[in-house]
């Protein structure tokens, strides 16, 4: 497990393997020296009981659970699991009820945060754009609200991180307004890689020989993430599992980013 005690960023990936399936030292060793991946035999009885504790314990308990009783039948379970918590660098100093006006056109009032902070700001015709740092970190979390007639849809289908990123302008002062956030998502994705055309690696054409000897496919990709956003900062978790300040200034900022219909968000 990797840590970074000022930043609160927790990163595992462990290779569970069952008795009868050999993996192969190279790929351990390549796994372990970039993913600091761990290994660890197990009994198919054991395995649902030893994939959860795992994910449970690197996720420091908001994913007590990533597979069910299946997980004997599967000779190799691949798990990564982050944790992330992070302090805004001026935090948010005025919460109150405000209306989010939903995709379907129906409006609703939900818990909303007001407060100053310093980032890049750049306005499209089809969005606006803001961010703001952690505390002592690398880090920012970051909005995209789509603007006029667009829709979130419309401005993801076209949009480039690194291009936007690359041509923002210097940090500035802007006033975000932005929902408090407490989500729960989990999926299945071998339907969308399959619809991508990662078909072979699902299929018993798959070559994992660079793994094993045994003649093993991934049954599916499991994802399982916890995103909170509050006054303070953001907590976020995830795991995957392949189967085989209150401030006071002189005058209000006049940019401003208002988070009051559906917008994309993540930490970058």
């Amino acid at each position: 497990m990797r840590q970074n005690h000022s930043e609160q960023v927790h990163i595992a990936s462990r290779l569970f393997v069952q008795e009868h399936c050999r993996i192969h030292y190279p790929y351990m060793l390549q796994n372990h020296i970039s993913l600091q991946t761990g290994f660890q035999h197990v009994l198919p009885e054991n395995m649902q009981e030893a994939v959860n504790s795992f994910v449970s314990k690197a996720t420091k308990g908001n994913v007590p659970t990533l597979i069910d009783e299946e997980a004997k039948n599967f000779p190799v379970i691949l798990a990564n699991a982050l944790y992330f918590e992070m302090r805004f660098q001026n935090v948010f100093y005025n919460t109150n009820p405000a209306l989010f006006y939903a995709a379907d056109g129906s409006t609703k009032e939900v818990p909303t945060m007001t407060g100053k902070q310093t980032g890049h700001y750049i306005q499209t015709s089809s969005f606006v754009y803001g961010d703001m740092p952690f505390e002592s970190s690398h880090f920012s979390f970051f909005v995209v609200v789509p603007q006029g007639e667009h829709t979130l849809c419309d401005v993801m289908a076209n949009l480039t991180f690194s291009k936007l990123i690359k041509n923002a302008p210097e940090k500035q002062a802007m006033i975000f307004r932005i929902p408090t956030i407490n989500i729960d998502f989990s999926a299945n994705l071998k339907d969308v890689l399959t619809k991508s055309g990662v078909e072979k690696l699902f299929s018993e054409q798959a070559d994992l020989s660079h793994m094993t000897s045994s003649k093993i496919n991934v049954r599916d990709i499991v994802h399982k993430a916890k995103f909170e956003l509050d006054e303070n900062g953001v907590k976020a978790v995830a795991a995957t599992e392949p189967v085989f300040v209150f401030y006071k200034g002189p005058s209000t900022p006049d940019l401003q980013i208002k988070a009051n219909r559906p917008f994309l968000f993540g930490v970058t």
